[in-house]
C-alpha cells in the first residue's frame, strides 16, 4: 500500500469517526470515562499548564457543553487515571458551592484535593456531559447532572 493510499484511508477513517460521534452526540476528541454513562473527557491535556481563567476559557472555546470538571467528576476520572493516560500532576476543577464558585486542584500523583488560587498553574483536561451541572463556568443554563 503506497503513501497516498494510506493517507486516504486515514482521512476516510477519521471522517467516519467524526460522523459517527456526531450522530451519537459524542464530542469529537473525547472518550467516555469508564464506569459512567455520559461523562466524556478530552483524550489529551491542554498544551501547557494554565491559571484559572485561561483554563475555563480553554474548555469553553471547545464548544457547547465543554467545561472544567466538578470535584466529583475529576475524582471519578482520577480513579481511572492509568486507563486514560493522565500525567502525574495537578489538574484544575471547579464547582458552585452555596452560591459561590469554588476552584480546587486535584493532585494525580497522590489524590490530594486542595483549594486553588486563581494565579496557580495546573494542567487542564476538559469534560463534556449532555447535562452539565448547574451554573458551571462555560455553561449557560442550570441543568441536572446525569452520569
Amino acid at each position: 500500500m503506497n503513501f497516498t493510499m494510506k493517507k486516504t484511508l486515514f482521512f476516510t477513517a477519521l471522517l467516519l469517526c467524526t460522523v459517527i460521534s456526531k450522530a451519537q452526540n459524542i464530542p469529537a476528541g473525547a472518550v467516555l470515562v469508564p464506569g459512567t454513562k455520559a461523562l466524556y473527557v478530552t483524550t489529551y491535556d491542554e498544551p501547557s499548564k494554565m491559571m484559572r481563567s485561561p483554563a475555563i476559557c480553554a474548555c469553553a472555546i471547545k464548544g457547547d457543553g465543554w467545561r472544567l470538571p466538578t470535584v466529583n467528576e475529576l475524582q471519578i476520572i482520577y480513579s481511572h487515571r492509568y486507563e486514560m493516560d493522565f500525567a502525574e500532576s495537578t489538574y484544575w476543577t471547579g464547582e458552585k458551592v452555596n452560591g459561590d464558585f469554588r476552584f480546587y486542584a486535584l493532585n494525580f500523583r497522590n489524590g490530594k484535593l486542595s483549594e486553588a488560587k486563581y494565579d496557580r498553574y495546573y494542567f487542564v483536561r476538559c469534560v463534556w456531559t449532555s447535562t452539565p451541572p448547574p451554573y458551571m463556568p462555560g455553561t449557560s443554563q442550570p441543568q441536572q447532572q446525569n452520569y
